[in-house]
């Protein structure tokens, strides 16, 4: 194999030895850098379709084990990277049928657990863009059962910020924030620069969401330095934006739309523009307010377009509500009218109520058998101590011949003692699971009462704010997967 570091290979010299190597294997090598380094889409997927058909061709020869296994690998990391690329095209049906062939793949044929997380949290995402909040739980926390087995503090730092971004855009910003800062502790020792920024941005959002200005803009400045630190063009465009809000809300209009303009700057500089609509609508309200309505709507019909390509329907319920209020200043009610009907219809979809009791039976679930694994833990170690003594008591017995009637007559005693204490165990064991069970509905129909309420608080404010959620998570899976290569994980 090949063990070069693609970023110091010259395109031309990769592309000549591909040509001249009959090396299947090192051909699928010299594909995999290739697409690494490549920055053109277009030639990605044609080096990752080339990739493809030799990989299909070793299916059903009878290869040693290594090589079989090898070219499986390269399948499975060929399905995930089509999985990338068709949720970048907006085609997210799509990319979830590549990213599970590759999960298929990973179980089946690998036996490899631990590296289906990415896809995992793909698919996640895929099925939160297009509304499927249910599902998109559902992965998620298969995927953090999946990084606590295997001790994955990013893995779950990952998780909790994805069920962080779901319990945000149901309107429940606390528990966003209460798991957004588990994430934070868990990676607060490692070198993910990107993981620690996205999660510090997203605090920031939530926080604003709350009201809290000072607060997010305390966070969204430590990530500005973070990305300029290390240089990530990408990151900087997105926290432009969040920090412009900030000058927004303290009326500062002139600051508010120089970090705009900065950030759209950038974004035009980008392979990737997945956030570019988000910025696109905080500028749209920022003419809103200083009353440059034409403006507005140029900048909000912009992200319209976007969003409809991307197929991201939280931004669009966003971008329908932000129009109704501009057709609305312009004077133009039919048009203010329809767009306030979409932005109705849009919402309550995404917000329904089998979405939120989604999300708490979920967590519900979670933490039951987080509390049985524990519990079965103590029970190992009690059965060990438990053997260990006995152990020692047939050696005593063995070294003290003289005493072994009375010995034997002692252990008989703590026999019938053990069954009877055994049994009231039992008892009790039972009582407490009849309770810890009632105490769980309780609990649950707890949630629930408390979401209704929530609910009916929140559709009497909703039509008064435009919810604010730049959320990186997803923009940065393509700048990963570039720089890391983490397309074949």
């Amino acid at each position: 194999m090949i063990n070069l570091k693609a970023q110091e290979l010259d395109t031309k010299v990769l592309l000549n030895s591909l040509n001249q190597t009959q090396n299947d294997s090192i051909k699928c090598q010299l594909l995999k850098l290739l697409f690494s380094i490549e920055s053109d889409p277009v030639l990605r997927f044609d080096y990752n379709k080339n990739r493809e058909a030799i990989a299909l061709s070793k299916q059903e020869l009878g290869l040693s084990p290594t090589l079989k296994n090898y070219y499986t690998k390269n399948l499975a990391a060929v399905y995930n990277n089509y999985g990338v690329w068709y949720s970048l095209m907006g085609d997210y049906n799509r990319s979830i049928d590549y990213y599970q062939k590759s999960i298929l793949i990973k179980e089946k044929d690998l036996h490899d657990t631990l590296s289906i997380q990415n896809s995992l949290m793909s698919i996640a995402v895929n099925y939160k863009s297009t509304g499927q909040v249910k599902k998109a739980l559902e992965v998620i926390y298969k995927s953090l059962k999946i990084s606590k087995h295997y001790h994955d503090v990013l893995g779950e730092a990952n998780a909790l910020n994805h069920i962080a971004i779901i319990y945000s855009e149901m309107g429940d910003d606390l528990k966003a924030i209460e798991n957004c800062k588990i994430a934070l502790n868990k990676i607060s020792e490692t070198n993910d620069f990107r993981r620690k920024a996205e999660i510090l941005n997203n605090i920031g959002v939530y926080y604003y969401n709350l009201n809290l200005t000072d607060s997010a803009s305390r966070y969204w400045k430590i990530v500005l330095k973070i990305f300029e630190d290390n240089n990530d063009r990408d990151g900087l465009a997105n926290i432009l934006s969040n920090i412009g809000i900030t000058y927004k809300l303290r009326g500062d209009y002139k600051k508010a739309e120089e970090h705009y303009l900065k950030g759209e700057e950038i974004y035009k500089t980008l392979p990737d523009r997945h956030n570019y609509p988000i910025l696109l609508i905080d500028f749209s309200e920022l003419y809103v307010l200083k009353k440059d309505y034409l403006n507005a709507l140029v900048k909000a019909k912009k992200a319209e377009q976007f969003l409809q390509q991307q197929g991201n329907l939280f931004e669009t319920s966003k971008v329908y509500f932000l129009l109704y209020t501009v057709y609305k200043y312009n004077g133009d009610s039919k048009q203010s009218l329809k767009y306030f009907e979409k932005y109705i219809l849009l919402n309550d979809s995404l917000k329904s109520e089998e979405n939120h009791k989604s999300a708490i039976r979920s967590q519900l679930k979670y933490e039951y058998e987080k509390r049985a694994a524990a519990d079965s833990v103590t029970h190992a170690k009690s059965t060990e101590i438990k053997n260990a003594e006995l152990a020692k008591q047939s050696a005593e017995i063995k070294a003290k011949k003289n005493q072994q009637y009375g010995l034997f007559g002692g252990l008989a005693l703590v026999l019938v003692f053990t069954g009877f204490m055994y049994n009231r165990f039992k008892v009790t064991q039972k009582q407490k699971d009849i309770i810890e069970s009632q105490k769980l509905i309780v609990e649950q129909q707890k949630f629930l009462v408390e979401g209704k309420q929530k609910e009916i608080l929140d559709s009497i404010r909703y039509a008064q704010k435009i919810q604010k959620a730049h959320l990186v998570s997803e923009s940065m899976i393509w700048k990963w997967m570039l720089r890391v290569n983490k397309f074949d994980k």
